[in-house]
């Protein structure tokens, strides 16, 4: 299987920009909620400024992650990009937290709504999604190596 490095890098540096775009537009929103609702509850603005502040981390791994490969590490060499960097394996975990503290979040507005039937249902699902899988996707997220041994991809071992 003959793969292009430009390919390959031209993929995960339009997967870079889409998502420095959104996390814009979540600045952006983050901006306008605290213009606009100056009279929400503490707990709202801290949880609002905690989702933003894991996102922003997220984002810097992102970056972490393309430098790394882009410039520090593969220049040109495409056997390079087959080794992880601790970037990659760890940015999943700022978007489980932001997953399940909004999850959290809307139960608990579903409750104060009084929709407790609806909220009752939906804990067992975010105990699930959180508690079960999370540590499921840490687990088996061998890395880029391993995804590249499953596709039978010639990949040196060190």
């Amino acid at each position: 299987m003959a793969l292009s490095l430009g390919l390959l890098y031209g993929a995960s540096f339009v997967g870079l920009t889409v998502s420095t775009f959104l996390y814009g537009i979540t600045f952006g929103q983050v901006w306008v909620y605290y213009r606009n609702f100056k009279d929400d509850s503490v707990h709202v603005k801290v949880l609002v400024i905690f989702a933003f502040a894991l996102d922003t981390c997220q984002q810097i791994m992102l970056v972490h992650y393309h430098w790394w490969y882009l410039v520090a590490r593969c220049n040109g060499n495409f056997v390079n990009f087959f080794y992880d960097t601790w970037s990659v394996n760890f940015q999943v975990i700022p978007s489980e937290i932001i997953i399940c503290l909004v999850q959290w979040f809307y139960i608990l507005q579903l409750w104060r709504l009084g929709q407790r039937r609806t909220a009752k249902a939906l804990v067992g699902r975010v105990i699930i999604s959180g508690y079960i899988l999370f540590p499921e996707c840490l687990i088996a997220d061998g890395g880029i190596s391993d995804r590249a041994r499953v596709l039978n991809w010639k990949v040196p071992v060190s």
